[in-house]
């Protein structure tokens, strides 16, 4: 449709770009991993402006913008190009008509243009300062190479063009889509096994660093997280305390087996939490580890709960995700573990059990579905 409406013409004029050399392919993998550093350190960079986002809030809404505004403003004094979505900058540096100097430099001022704009509530974007970077970064590269060994290094544009998309792939976790829009915007189909090389090695050295994009990761710092659906998603951000039981039992260590009885004739069976003089967890009692001789009257009275408590029950705290108490049960056979608020201090706050994970699971599984 846009292009009935505007024409079959790409984004970006360039010239023909070839590869010089298939010996050449070794430094689009270099260009891969420099360019997933880079990468890196621009996620690191908008990863501090959305939680740094918080403390500029405490000023009044009309200046926030204003600061951010201040600081790039004076940046773009010496250096416009960092302004915008920086469609002119990158076409010049995609023409091969940046030195290297300025092609560093820009890299490193557009990463922080860019953060301080997301952190003082500027309504601006990761996509297009992603292509931005990488065209810089690619362009330095090919300079870099071209020097070392101008023979077999092709044209500093070509390198440019691999570098948008190596970088973008990694920012935006998507290297296949990343590529395919690189082609896109440039019309250099002659160049693509060399945009997928480098773009494929970029994203495998981010996710060492960064497993999500950059956009997973502002979700999750707000808490929210996609990966696996709706019903994951509940898993991980739903809070054990949210679903935790608050009636449980506990008996002192120092109290007599008989008592241990009592309180699981009440219960039904179960757990029994044991606890120390100051409430702390010292251990856990099921029916498995009462002897069988616990109506006897003279053992059931002569024995303590702590004597035949299991040590180091497993627990949970009330502020982890329901994901880690259901891995954990599922992990070590329980179904349920004791909640404790401060791992220093673990007082039982609750218990939770394996069939109420299971039943909110099942639960945002229907409701995903519709049902």
């Amino acid at each position: 449709i846009s292009r009935a409406y505007l024409g079959e013409f790409p984004a970006f004029v360039l010239p023909d770009y070839v590869i010089s050399t298939y010996w050449e392919f070794p430094a689009f993998f270099f260009l891969g991993i420099f360019a997933a550093l880079v990468a890196v350190v621009f996620m690191a960079s908008l990863d501090w402006a959305d939680k740094f986002r918080p403390d500029v809030k405490k000023y009044p809404r009309w200046i926030q913008p204003a600061i951010g505004g201040l600081i790039i403003g004076i940046l773009a004094l010496g250096f416009p190009q960092i302004l915008s979505v920086g469609y002119e900058a990158t076409s010049n540096a995609l023409n091969g008509r940046y030195e290297l100097w300025l092609l560093l430099c820009l890299v490193l001022l557009k990463i922080g243009a860019t953060s301080i704009s997301m952190a003082s509530g500027f309504g601006g974007g990761i996509f297009s300062p992603s292509l931005f970077i990488g065209a810089m970064t690619g362009g330095a590269v090919g300079l870099l190479l071209g020097m070392i060994s101008p023979e077999l290094a092709s044209d500093t544009g070509l390198y440019a063009i691999i570098g948008m998309g190596a970088v973008a792939s990694s920012v935006l976790g998507a290297p296949i889509s990343t590529t395919l829009i690189v082609f896109e915007i440039t019309g250099g189909y002659s160049i693509t096994i060399a945009v997928m090389i480098a773009s494929a090695v970029s994203s495998l050295v981010s996710s060492i660093f960064y497993k999500n994009s950059a956009f997973h990761n502002q979700l999750a710092n707000r808490n929210i997280r996609l990966e696996g659906g709706r019903a994951t998603y509940l898993l991980k951000s739903v809070q054990v305390s949210q679903t935790m039981d608050k009636d449980f039992f506990t008996i002192r260590d120092i109290e007599p087996l008989s008592r241990a009885r009592e309180l699981f004739i009440a219960n039904g069976g179960g757990k029994l939490f044991v606890t120390d003089e100051r409430g702390v967890m010292v251990g856990v009692l099921t029916m498995h580890e009462l002897p069988t001789n616990i109506f006897d009257e003279t053992t059931s009275r002569e024995l303590t709960a702590g004597e035949i408590a299991r040590d180091n029950p497993k627990h949970v705290k009330s502020s982890d995700a329901l994901e880690v108490a259901l891995a954990l049960m599922e992990s070590s056979g329980e179904h349920s573990l004791a909640v404790i608020d401060d791992e220093n201090f673990p007082v039982i706050v609750g218990v939770i059990l394996y069939s109420d994970v299971l039943r909110e699971y099942n639960r945002a599984l229907l409701e995903s579905q519709g049902k």
